[in-house]
């Protein structure tokens, strides 16, 4: 995924696949531009995502 695609689905909600687990973008760091994610049924949130390790999932 792109940046702005990431982007997109933090302001607009939607979800991404990251490493074949489904989360929820819950925000971004612009300093470095990485994404911070939340899994979908619990567990701990993932920082330091890239938007090229993401694939779109709905």
């Amino acid at each position: 995924m792109t940046d702005k695609e990431m982007a997109s689905r933090f302001l607009f909600g939607g979800r991404v696949t990251y490493q074949g687990e489904h989360y929820h973008v819950l925000e971004v760091n612009h300093l470095n531009n990485t994404y911070t994610l939340e899994p979908d049924y619990g567990g701990k949130n993932v920082t330091g995502v890239k938007a090229s390790e993401c694939e779109p999932y709905d």
